[in-house]
Parts: C-alpha cells; structure tokens; sequence
C-alpha cells in the first residue's frame, strides 16, 4: 500500500490529494515548484527513516553547497545513530565548507555513539 504524506506538516493522508487537509497546504503545487535539491531537503523532515536516509545519501551524491546547512540541522536534531552516521558520509562527501583553502578543520571528529 502507497502512502502519502503532505510535505509541510508530514502527516499521513488518505490519499493522493491536492490540498492537506491538516494544515491546507497546496501538496501538487508545492512539489511542481520545487526543483529536485529543494525535494530531497524536504524530505529530510519525513517521518519514515528509510525516506530520510535515501535523501541524505543522495544529497552526499548530487555534492551541492545548498545541502549543508539542512544536513548540518538535521545532525544536530536527530537521535537516530544511523541517521548520524549518514549525516555524516553525505557531509564528507560535500567536501569542506568553512575553508576556503580545502584542508580539513583542525578539531577531532565527533564519534558516534548512542545515547
């Protein structure tokens, strides 16, 4: 079974609808005005955990500045170790974002542990 799910509040709808009946959102207007980056950034904030680890690979992937800071705020916001990790590759794969000259920061990693 398909599940949809409007991209402003995340909640679960009946069905593949034009407008949220939760928060009014226009849903086909809001992904017709998106480009693709601005789709999987959206997606971050989705509530089923395999949606948000397929965007955090693929924004790591498509290697766009656009993505840090979503990805950034998503690392600090999440418990899920895993989420973490993924997080954490896409970001490196991203590439340094505070040095103009490439070199990696100074400061150790964080390491990953659960909490």
């Amino acid at each position: 079974m398909v599940h949809f799910y409007c991209p402003v509040c995340w909640k679960e709808l009946a069905d593949d609808l034009s407008q949220c009946p939760h928060c009014g959102a226009e849903i086909h207007e809001i992904w017709r005005s998106k480009s693709y980056l601005e789709k999987l950034i959206l997606a971050l904030n989705h509530p089923e955990p395999s949606t948000v680890m397929r965007a955090v690979w693929l924004l790591g992937q498509l290697r766009d500045p656009r993505a840090v800071g979503p990805l950034g705020r998503l690392l600090e916001t999440t418990r899920d170790v895993f989420v973490t990790r993924a997080v954490k590759v896409a970001l490196s794969e991203l590439g340094p974002s505070d040095n103009s000259e490439g070199r990696k920061q100074d400061k150790p990693p964080t390491p990953l542990r659960r909490e």
